[in-house]
Parts: structure tokens; sequence; C-alpha cells
């Protein structure tokens, strides 16, 4: 018995509020976001090469032999014979492009680059996202473990209560019925804590499934300091909004795509300006390897300033231009009702702390007085005073609070980290 209880305690892993934060960090969602900032990057990067200076080389060679060959212009004309030829060709172009001036370029790359600071961001968004999911499971699994705790108290004072049942019966203190009754009692306690055993298994397994652990894995929740903290105050809704404006990465995020919108439409106005390029370019030619390979020889050098302006497009780039207005007022759009929702959810968010602190209080108190209510019944009870059925209520009650206690404080948290995630303020410590 002394070993199997021994080895079903060690297949159990403890596991930490840090560490399930630190795994969920590395979720699906949150690498997919990171791929995507690192395509934005390799965008903007590709986008910016169009601005240095573009180097080009090229060496060719090639040997052409040809055969002896008749030629006749015309049928009564007398047939030419063309002697064999054997003829190399040797080339080599060196060359080189700059853009001088080029609005167009410059504002795309502004547009990259304000893409990938939304990329950035919204990566960062879905990393809190992944990290407050985290967070939620583990505090389910951590309630529906210390859920179980409270059934299974509940289950030893109903055996405990069945044995005092059964001793005041077998000294004639205490009717049958009571005994009968305190045995169903336990039945049903029993079954209770079956069907809070395969929760906790459920609630189990969905974390490990979150933090890419085998589902199979039995893991024990570790409850963090902060849980036995006193809760603090919730903060203002001034304060909130302040740090969500600063630090809640989906604001940043719609900032960033308003900056690009307002970039793009430089850039469609660009096609408006003449653009200038230079070039240079070195050439050398041969048909065999030693004048190739004369420096003073067989080459050429040109220089070239090209003005390119497109002055008539058809009006497609008014059109441009004008999708590109429009796309910026979408955007700024987008930031406004952004901000509105994010304003909508800080002040859920503070309204549902500011009501979970004072449940948190409520629940300890209620918790105290069901405990004293038991330990009265139960005397009441052993004096012949009480019933099996106030005795039953006073389990229940007892019970019920006990798990109110547990969930509330547990809410609490929860209540804490989904807050701070809204002003994307989630710190490393949930009640901090």
């Amino acid at each position: 018995m002394i070993s199997a209880v021994l080895a079903a305690a060690l297949a159990v892993t403890p596991i930490s509020l840090d560490e399930v934060r630190e795994a969920s960090r590395r979720a699906t969602s949150a690498q997919l976001s990171e791929l995507d900032r690192l395509r934005a990057e390799q965008d903007l990067i590709r986008v910016r090469s169009a601005l240095l200076p573009q180097v080009r080389l090229n060496l060719n060679g090639s040997y052409t032999m040809s055969g002896e060959r008749d030629y006749q212009l015309f049928p009564s004309a007398p047939i030419t014979v063309i002697p064999a030829t054997n003829q190399g060709n040797l080339r080599f172009v060196a060359g080189l492009n700059q853009s001088v001036f080029d609005p167009a370029l410059w504002a795309n790359a502004g547009v990259s680059s304000a893409q990938l600071h939304a990329a950035a961001e919204q990566a960062r968004e879905d990393r809190l996202t992944a990290e407050l999911e985290g967070i939620r499971r583990f505090f389910d699994l951590l309630r529906a473990q210390r859920s179980t705790v409270v059934i299974e108290a509940r289950v030893k004072n109903s055996e405990e209560f069945v044995t005092r049942a059964e001793a005041l019966f077998q000294a004639g203190r205490r009717r049958k019925e009571d005994a009968i009754s305190a045995r169903v009692n336990l039945g049903n306690d029993r079954i209770a804590l079956l069907q809070q055993q395969a929760l906790a298994a459920q609630t189990c397994a969905v974390l490990a499934a979150w933090i890419g652990r085998e589902v199979t894995s039995d893991l024990l929740a570790q409850a963090p300091a902060s849980l036995t903290a006193p809760p603090g105050p919730a903060p203002s809704f001034d304060q909130a909004m302040a740090t969500a404006r600063k630090s809640r990465p989906q604001l940043l995020a719609y900032g960033a795509l308003t900056k690009a919108a307002q970039d793009a439409v430089a850039a469609a106005r660009a096609a408006y300006l003449p653009t200038v390029s230079a070039g240079l370019s070195y050439d050398r030619g041969s048909f065999t390897f030693k004048p190739f390979f004369d420096l003073s020889k067989q080459h050429s050098v040109t220089g070239s300033l090209t003005v390119g302006w497109d002055l008539f497009s058809g009006f497609a780039t008014s059109a441009q231009v004008e999708q590109a207005v429009i796309a910026q007022r979408r955007a700024a759009l987008t930031l406004e009702q952004a901000e509105r929702d994010v304003a909508a959810d800080v002040l859920s968010r503070i309204r549902a702390l500011e009501v979970q602190v004072q449940v948190v209080d409520l629940a300890a108190q209620n918790l105290k007085l069901a405990q004293d209510n038991l330990a009265l019944a139960q005397a009441r009870f052993d004096e012949g005073a009480g019933s099996t059925l106030e005795i039953r209520d006073a389990q229940v009650k007892q019970t019920a609070a006990a798990l109110i206690a547990v969930e509330s404080r547990i809410d609490l948290e929860i209540a804490r980290a989904a807050l701070e995630r809204a002003i994307g303020a989630l710190g490393p410590g949930v009640a901090q």
C-alpha cells in the first residue's frame, strides 16, 4: 500500500505558474505571429534594398566551331566553299546602378517599416493573449485540485459522522435511521468526489495540451505566493487607460498601421514626381584570351544619368492616390474604434476586479460562519439534541462556503491578470 502511494506521488509532476506562463508564450498562436513579424522584417529589407547600389557582374565565354560549307546564291550560280572557322568570344560586364531621387522608394520603405512595427506589436499582443490563456488554464487546474481537497475533507467528515452515528445507535442513544442516513450522505459525497476528480483530470489534460506537454501528464498546480497575499485595490480607470495607451500592443499595432497608411499616401503621390538614377558600367570583350587579359585594350566604360517623369498615366496615379487616402481613413477609423473597445474592456475588467475583491472578503466571512455552524451541529448531535438533517445541512453549507472561498480567490487572480493583459502590462507576478 505504501509503495503504491509513493509511486503515485512520484508520477505527479509539480508545475508552477511561472512555468506555465513561460511555456504559454511559445504557444502555436504566438509562434505564428512571430513568424509574421519575421516575414515583415524581411519585407522591409527587400524594400530598402532598392535604395542601395545595385551591382551586377556578368562573365560569358563561348567558342564556336563551324565546318566547311557550300554556298550557292541561285541554282545556276557557281558554288562557293566557305572554309571551316573556329571563333571564341569572351565578355565581361560590370554594372552599378544607384537611385539618386525616387520619393516612392523612400515612402515605400516607410510603409514597410511601419508594417514591421505593427507586426511586432501584434506578435506581442498574441503572446499576451496566449499567456493569459495559460494563466486561466493553470488556475482552472488549481481550482479543480483545491476543490477536490475540499470535497475530500467532506468525505472524511462524513466518514467520521457515520462512525459516530453508528456508535450512538449501538449505545441506544440514536435511531437506526440516523446511521443509515449518514451512510447515504457518505455515498453521495463519494460520488461527488469521483466527479470532481474527473474534472481535475480534464483540466489537467487541457493545460498540458496548451503548454506542449503530453496530455497524459499528471500535473500538480503549485499555488503562487500571490494567492495568499492580501488582495490589493483595483487601479482607477484613468490610470489604467494611461497605461493602456502606452503599453497595449493592440493600440500600438493599429497606430503603426495608421502610420503605414499615411506613408502609403505619400508613396502614391510620389508617382507625380520625376525620378533620377545614375549608372556606371565597365565592358570588355575579345575573340581570344590574349587580348582579353591585356588591360590596356578591349574595354569600355559607360556612365549614365537617367531622369524619368510620367507626365500622364491615364488617371491611374490619381486613382492610386485616392485609394491610398481611403485606406488611410479606414486605418484612422479602425484605430479610433480600437481605442474605444480597449477603454470598454479596461473598464469592465476594473469593475470585475473591484467586485471580486469584495466577494473574496465575503467568502472568507461565510466560510468562518459555516465552520462554526458545522461544529455546533455536530456538538448538538452528540448531545442528542440535533438530527442528521441538521448535520447534513451544515456539511453542505460548509463545503459550499469552502468551495466559494477557493473559487473566489482564484477568480480574483484571473480578474487581475485579465486587467493587466487589457492594459498591456501583464507582469511577471499576477498579483503585482
